[in-house]
């Protein structure tokens, strides 16, 4: 039977995504994970680890919870089913997000630069360059693939030091947290936190090694 992975699982998500398959919430009710990604993949990587082509991911929950689960299961695969709000329909799409075609990039000694998917109110308060992952309408796109081929464009030019703003639209967020993770087996996050009113910086990395190491040792 196939699964549904829930990032961060609530009734009403689960009366809807039922239809597809079992539901595996990702993180425990009860969780208090905070802003930090590694502790977030060090929740959900065992369960990911199992995920199978006839599986899907459910994008719904905060923009860290579900850029640390595709990221995770962008390690060891090229393709995943993605399940996205639609608000016309008040339903999800099955949408496929397909990852062979990543390069990975090797590339350092630029500036460090900050990637974000959509405009951002509160702007952190660094001295770096930001560059927009999205143009005109791309916000509407509703298919990953396609979000893919325009990110890719841009993230080509991306290196391992830069960094991932997490604001907006989920799906953007995911779709360009599957490219860098799997450019670069690393994301420099920055998530806002709501209490200080900034945003936080985070790493976080994404390979096969640091995984293994992680399932073994709990850590």
């Amino acid at each position: 039977m196939a699964r549904v992975f829930v990032p961060e699982p609530r009734q009403v998500i689960e009366a809807k995504a039922s239809i597809y398959g079992e539901i595996v919430p990702l993180v425990p009710v009860e969780a208090k994970l905070g802003l930090e990604p590694d502790r977030i993949k060090a929740i959900m990587s065992k369960a990911l680890t199992t995920f199978d082509d006839d599986d899907y991911l459910l994008l719904d929950g905060t923009n860290v919870h579900c850029a640390v689960a595709i990221s995770i299961i962008c390690i060891e695969r090229n393709s995943v089913n993605l399940l996205i709000w639609d608000n016309r329909s008040g339903n999800y799409l099955n949408r496929l997000l397909t990852l062979d075609d990543i390069p990975q990039v090797i590339f350092t000694g630029s500036e460090k630069k900050i990637f974000v998917t959509n405009d951002v109110h509160d702007p952190p308060k660094l001295d770096l360059p930001m560059i927009s992952l999205t143009t005109g309408n791309d916000l509407n796109i509703m298919e990953p693939d396609k979000i893919k081929e325009n990110m890719i464009k841009i993230l080509s030019n991306s290196q391992a030091e830069d960094f991932l703003l997490l604001s907006g639209s989920k799906t953007h967020n995911s779709v360009a947290a599957a490219i860098l993770s799997k450019m670069h087996g690393k994301i420099n996050f920055m998530v806002w936190n709501a209490t200080t009113k900034q945003y936080v910086l985070r790493s976080c990395r994404f390979n096969i090694e640091d995984l293994q190491r992680q399932l073994s040792t709990g850590l």
